[in-house]
């Protein structure tokens, strides 16, 4: 009976061994992804209107850009907004994109004409680059791009988002003047891409992201996204779509196969919405499989966190009414549940 009893006890043991390693299991795993993801992360920083957002894994904290006041913040999860990245020559911070491979944040800067840095030398004219440091905030490289667009005189400018690739080659859009740039490792600046078909009216090339070996670029004016491959940018090609996706803004990888497009500005019925697109020919052609429609003010851009959508409320139809509307609470929106 003893034998019994003790056989009987050591399994219990083991059980209550098992039972407390698989907690400990699962404790770490939450940790590790971060805990339940919220659903709404609302922040508040008066007149802010942030273009951009990205979510900083490393350190478990979104960043934001501003058109109004220039400068690059923080928001936690419940709420909290602080200045991360305060530099004077940021005019208005559009896009955002983080170079995880190499910890740094690439941020476009742009002058619309809303910024209190606004300035008739750069109103219109600026296509401008900031890369820093996420570990500590540091400039590590600031350069006006139209510089390298000295053949187009008089041509307006506007930087608008940018990606990167495996290499630490930089690509970044101007929504102005019908150019695609690219900036080296070392920071060497040149036009990855000059195309008629990208010239126009308003907004046109917008956001953009890479996806296997070609980019994916939303023009804004025409609803369309384009493939364009590195190795011969010549050869793009448009995505085929079954209908236009005018007011095209933010494109977020959310794979190799699928992308959230964010369009804000309302065009006959349609309102600001967020697709998830995806290709199952590397992106000859496209078909959106989610569309999710909010009550929102012009959302701009998102970024995916854990595999989840985030989308960012900007409320930029405010800004660019000219009302001078005190606007002080930002959303970001989780749209995967």
């Amino acid at each position: 009976m003893s034998d019994l009893l003790n056989l009987f006890s050591m399994n219990l043991q083991r059980s209550a061994l098992a039972r407390i390693a698989l907690a400990v299991f699962l404790a770490t795993m939450t940790s590790a992804c971060g805990g339940p993801k919220p659903e709404l992360v609302s922040f508040t920083n008066e007149n802010l209107f942030p273009e951009g957002v990205v979510y900083d894994a490393r350190r478990g904290r979104f960043l934001v850009s501003s058109l109004k006041k220039g400068v690059i913040g923080s928001v936690s999860d419940d709420g909290v907004y602080a200045p991360v990245i305060q530099d004077e020559r940021i005019v208005s911070a559009i896009g955002l994109h983080i170079d995880e491979g190499r910890d740094r944040l690439i941020v476009c800067v742009s002058d619309p004409g809303v910024s209190i840095r606004t300035a008739a030398a750069t109103q219109k004219k600026l296509a401008g680059l900031g890369v820093y440091s996420l570990a500590d905030g540091k400039n590590l490289f600031f350069k006006d791009l139209a510089e390298v667009s000295a053949a187009m005189p008089g041509a307006a400018h506007f930087a608008n988002d940018a990606t990167v690739d495996g290499d630490g080659n930089i690509y970044v859009t101007n929504s102005f003047s019908p150019v695609i740039y690219k900036i080296t490792p070392d920071y060497q600046v040149s036009e990855f891409l000059r195309d008629r078909r990208f010239a126009g009216d308003g907004f046109r090339l917008n956001g953009i992201d890479l996806f296997g070996e070609a980019l994916i670029v939303a023009n804004s004016s025409a609803g369309t996204l384009t493939r364009i491959p590195l190795a011969d940018p010549q050869a793009l090609t448009e995505v085929k779509l079954e209908e236009p996706l005018f007011a095209a803004d933010g494109v977020t990888r959310i794979n190799d196969r699928q992308l959230v497009l964010i369009t804000n500005s309302p065009v006959g019925e349609a309102k600001p919405s967020a697709y998830i697109l995806e290709s199952d020919d590397d992106w000859a052609s496209a078909k959106v499989v989610k569309t999710v429609t909010k009550d929102w003010q012009f959302p701009t851009t998102a970024d995916v966190r854990d595999g989840q959508v985030y989308v960012l409320q900007a409320k930029l139809n405010i800004l660019f009414s000219g009302s001078g509307e005190t606007v002080s609470e930002f959303d970001i929106h989780n749209i995967s549940r």
